[in-house]
């Protein structure tokens, strides 16, 4: 399944699918070159439920920011269970937020995909 990211609401769409899903240190990054922002996080396994992967690319980046430096290994943030999106100026600020971190994302445009995909 994909979601295209081209509003606050679906932000609103994408926090919802995602909360509480897990990622490490490996599973996010910055291309400054082609200004995306990428996370990949897993779902934990219900009874009820398949473990999901969600892939989250936001594009045109303009900053990139992790916050929470006493966390960092190598200059990588550790990871978590993601949390929330906060979104500030009409979208063009969004703070991704989990246990351990928090990213900010200084956008030129409000842009992105979520990719989510059942995993046995």
């Amino acid at each position: 399944m994909k979601i295209k990211i081209e509003s606050i609401e679906d932000i609103g769409t994408v926090i919802g699918e995602m909360h509480n899903s897990e990622f490490t240190e490996e599973d996010f990054g910055f291309d400054p070159k082609n200004e995306t922002f990428f996370l990949r996080s897993y779902s934990s396994k219900t009874l009820n439920e398949q473990r999901k992967e969600f892939y989250l690319e936001i594009y045109n980046v303009k900053k990139y920011t992790p916050l929470n430096s006493d966390k960092t290994k190598k200059d990588k943030v550790t990871g978590g269970v993601f949390d929330t999106i906060d979104i500030g100026k009409n979208g063009l600020k969004l703070s991704i937020i989990s246990q351990d971190i928090n990213i900010v994302l200084r956008l030129s445009k409000l842009e992105g995909i979520l990719r989510i995909k059942n995993k046995k």
